[in-house]
């Protein structure tokens, strides 16, 4: 993505790197403020725990499972963690219209 950006607008690769690593950031901050609405949308937490979590393990645990597990008290602010900074990084909520 950088290097089609930097072809793009000929800016340099550090400048750009900065530039969307606080977009992200930013785009995370934004999704965390949301994450009960997010929570609302199963379609997107599974496609987003399925980008995440190995193949091999959502085959062999389910992705129900995993989410039960994810969702209890110890492990929610990992579940969270997971939800904003991938849903942020493959930018899967935008693709969707977003969830504000």
């Amino acid at each position: 993505m950088l290097l089609a950006l930097h072809q793009k607008e000929n800016t340099p690769l550090h400048t750009l790197s900065v530039r969307t690593s606080e977009e992200m950031f930013a785009l995370q901050d934004r999704l965390h403020g949301k994450l009960a609405l997010l929570l609302k949308h199963r379609d997107i937490v599974a496609g987003v725990l399925r980008a995440y979590i190995p193949a091999a393990l959502v085959d062999h645990l389910g992705l129900p499972k995993i989410l039960r597990t994810l969702s209890t008290p110890e492990l929610r602010a990992y579940r969270d963690a997971i939800l904003t900074e991938e849903a942020g990084g493959l930018g899967a909520l935008p693709a969707r219209g977003g969830v504000g």
